[in-house]
C-alpha cells in the first residue's frame, strides 16, 4: 500500500508488489479495503489554510496527521496556530 493519491507513488507500489509476488497472495484485488481515503490536495489546503491563520478549530478522530502527513512538521507549525484542537485518538499504550 501506498498510502498516497500520487498516481506515480501508486505505479512504484505496484510493481515492487508485482516483482515480490504478492499480487494474488498478499494482495486480493478483487476485495479491495478503502478505509483510509483521502484526498491529497483537499489536506493540503487545510494545512496551508491553518498556517494562515483561517482554522479556528480542529477535531482530529482516527488519524496522526503529525506522522501519516507527508510534511508532519509543517502540519505541526500550522497546527500551533489554530485556536482550538480536540484529538478523540486514544493514548499510546
Amino acid at each position: 500500500m501506498s498510502g498516497s493519491n500520487n498516481p506515480d507513488v501508486q505505479v512504484i507500489v505496484n510493481a515492487i508488489n508485482e516483482a515480490v509476488g504478492a499480487n494474488g497472495t498478499t494482495i486480493n484485488w478483487s476485495a479491495p479495503i478503502q478505509f483510509r481515503q483521502g484526498i491529497d490536495s483537499e489536506m493540503n489546503a487545510l494545512v496551508a489554510d491553518m498556517d494562515a491563520g483561517k482554522v479556528g478549530a480542529l477535531l482530529i478522530y482516527g488519524v496522526n496527521p503529525a506522522y501519516d502527513y507527508f510534511d508532519g512538521e509543517k502540519f505541526r507549525s500550522a497546527l500551533k496556530k489554530v485556536k482550538t484542537t480536540v484529538s478523540f485518538n486514544e493514548p499510546p499504550g
